[in-house]
């Protein structure tokens, strides 16, 4: 726990030299492999059902230092949830252009303020950094910890950062929930290359 802490110290520190101007490409890159990600999986589903298929995808409302994909929002191959807390509790919940916001419990992150419920097919998280094992370092508050161990369903979960966030090894829990994909403007890592959707 001392680890993951001072590793959060750091990068923290890191945030606060953060130059978008400076990551603009990058997150474009970053942008495009995940559309690209998406887009094949939708191909995928509309072969196999024979029918248009919409991808229910978690998006995040981006903090300093962390990739911007809400330009994927306007994609009609796919609806969108973004992360809704309401005390020890998170949940997806229907996010479009236009849809009215509030600022979440911690005052620092805008979220939808409907509780329209989605369950992602795919949900894309941010993370201070990621592992080349697929862990990921949060926060500590372990929202999306406690969201992807109440939910039946499988969801595909890809870890989103700039490159410079991708570190060899990070510490990790047990509880700790891995990556199956980890994204960046210059990898895309799988680590279960049979998985479905």
């Amino acid at each position: 726990m001392e680890l993951k802490n001072s590793i959060r110290k750091k990068i923290l520190l890191d945030r606060k030299k953060f130059s978008e101007v400076e990551h603009f490409n990058s997150n474009d890159i970053i942008i495009k492999n995940v559309s690209d990600f998406l887009y094949s999986k939708v191909k995928e589903k509309d072969n196999s059902l024979e029918k248009k298929f919409k991808l229910v995808v978690g998006l995040y409302w981006p903090m300093a230092g962390e990739p911007d994909l809400l330009k994927l929002v306007v994609d009609p191959r796919w609806s969108v949830g973004i992360p809704k807390i309401k005390g020890e509790r998170m949940d997806f919940v229907k996010y479009e252009v236009g849809s009215q916001l509030e600022m979440n419990m911690f005052g620092k992150l805008k979220q939808p303020s409907n509780n329209i419920k989605l369950i992602p097919d795919i949900a894309i998280l941010p993370g201070m950094a990621f592992s080349l094992f697929g862990h990921r370092l949060g926060f500590g508050l372990g929202y999306y910890d406690k969201y992807f161990s109440k939910i039946d369903k499988k969801i595909t979960k890809i870890g989103v950062c700039f490159y410079e966030n991708l570190y060899e090894y990070l510490p990790h829990e047990p509880h700790d929930i891995k990556m199956d994909y980890i994204i960046t403007d210059k990898s895309i890592i799988s680590f279960n290359s049979e998985l479905a959707l």
